[in-house]
């Protein structure tokens, strides 16, 4: 971002906050988000998730290409259908602070607050008032929570999703979800399909067509693959099979095992906006149990 762009957000991220002290109505957007714990409990019922972050909503809304995904005009059309037309047992998820900023820190209050100003007026029209969406940030269960005594509470909450499931990860290259730590030890197992860490979009077909592959191998899918993730559980769930989208999930789980204040590089994972590639260095043990957990690998065409 040139000085112009940073002077500029400064200046809207500051008027955005003190509009919102002054007349705390003003530019909200009319819907109506689940908790985190509501959430959870509508996928321990049989649902699938599609989230749509801050992230997917800027590929629909302006047209920007985030960080891991180049938008183009398939993908943003494909995040409107699941958004507009979502599978029967389908939860569309989208940020809670756009609802309710409570419990969040200083600075991710301030950030929801900024960006429903910024976003407001197409937000309503993109969004449907009459749908009861679900929560996408109960994935971010300890960075941007302010009482982070009751993280271990979160945690619990969303391992009970897996508890005693088979279930198979699609993940970006260099993920490793739950590879170094003991996330997914409740599952009775755990598979991999590894795809593209960057614009796993542009192989989307032979994603979808992995997964079918061995869907009766699962009890679930939780996929962590961007706005891919997005696309895909609506179009798995179409097809019978349980699909969550659990964006940054491990990272949050990792931090929180850490101590971390602030986002921070993890070891042997690569973590988006912080490090592309992980360092290499898991024990033994773990790259075997890891390198056997994986079904196969999709490469870019």
């Amino acid at each position: 971002m040139d000085l112009y762009g940073k002077l500029r957000h400064f200046y809207y991220y500051n008027i955005a906050y003190l509009s919102h002290i002054i007349r705390p109505s003003k530019r909200r957007i009319g819907i109506r988000i689940l908790n985190s714990s509501e959430t959870i409990k509508r996928i321990n019922e049989g649902y699938s998730v599609a989230r749509f972050g801050d992230g997917e909503l800027s590929l629909m809304l302006s047209g920007e290409s985030i960080g891991f995904q180049k938008n183009s005009k398939e993908l943003a059309e494909r995040l409107q259908e699941v958004l507009r037309k979502p599978a029967k047992k389908m939860l569309l998820c989208l940020p809670g602070g756009l609802a309710n900023t409570e419990g969040f820190t200083y600075a991710a209050k301030r950030f929801w607050i900024w960006y429903q100003y910024m976003n407001s007026e197409k937000l309503n029209a993109l969004l449907d008032g009459g749908v009861v969406y679900g929560d996408a940030l109960f994935t971010r269960f300890y960075i941007d929570r302010r009482d982070k005594e009751l993280t271990g509470r979160r945690v619990d909450e969303v391992r009970s999703i897996w508890e005693r499931k088979k279930i198979i990860l699609i993940e970006g290259e260099n993920s490793r979800l739950g590879a170094t730590n003991d996330l997914f030890d409740n599952a009775d197992c755990v598979k991999r399909i590894i795809v593209p860490s960057k614009n796993a979009f542009n192989v989307y077909g032979k994603i979808y067509k992995s997964a079918l592959a061995c869907k009766k191998e699962a009890d679930i899918f939780l996929l962590s693959i961007g706005p891919t993730a997005t696309v895909l559980a609506n179009d798995l769930c179409s097809a019978g099979v349980q699909a969550i989208d659990i964006g940054h999930l491990d990272h949050e789980y990792e931090w929180y095992r850490m101590g971390a204040k602030k986002m921070v590089p993890i070891k042997n994972k690569s973590v988006n906006n912080i490090t592309d590639v992980a360092i290499d260095d898991m024990t033994d043990n773990q790259a075997k149990k890891y390198n056997d957990s994986i079904i196969e690998r999709i490469i870019r065409d």
